[in-house]
């Protein structure tokens, strides 16, 4: 069995609801070569315990084991510590629904169309979508790659696809 531990990411490919799966339809928009499709992403907060930004605010939620892939990459304890710092202190933000916006428009219009980066970027720091919160995860922990302003669950997983836990399989 799967026991998360702090730090660790948690990717969801089998979505729920028409919501999500309107997001995995526009990840094979944008890229339709892939054989593994990720819509949401969260951090573990211990064994039982996530946090993640989705549909009203950013919160903390149990861990739904039976519905995610677990990774956890190479990062050390005390950058792990920085992280999760820094993400805790986003909880209760709302939502970033013009990122969702902005990026339904990129994936429609294969990357034409989209919000001016000053918009994404005025409301970022205040509100976060779940990839968003993940990027600030990586880069309290100074781990991972540079990431832009459109970021979604893919790149989350093209960051940590090396590390998946124990006992499963990345793909």
């Amino acid at each position: 069995m799967i026991i998360c531990e702090p730090g660790d990411i948690l990717l969801y490919d089998r979505p729920p609801n028409l919501d999500t799966r309107l997001i995995l339809k526009g990840e094979r928009m944008e890229d339709p070569g892939e054989d593994k499709y990720f819509y949401h992403c969260a951090i573990a907060l211990d064994s039982n315990w996530k946090i993640e930004a989705q549909g009203k605010t950013v919160a903390i939620t149990e861990i739904d084991y039976e519905r995610c892939k677990v990774f956890r990459p190479p990062i050390p304890e005390s950058r792990v510590k920085a992280g999760l710092a820094a993400v805790m202190q986003c909880e209760g933000q709302k939502y970033d629904w013009l990122a969702i916006i902005n990026d339904g428009l990129s994936y429609l219009t294969h990357g034409l169309v989209h919000l001016p980066d000053t918009w994404i970027e005025s409301v970022e720091h205040k509100r976060k979508v779940c990839s968003s919160l993940v990027v600030l995860y990586f880069k309290a922990a100074r781990w991972g790659p540079k990431f832009g302003l459109r970021i979604s669950p893919e790149d989350i997983y093209d960051a940590v696809q090396d590390w998946p836990v124990t006992g499963q399989a990345a793909g």
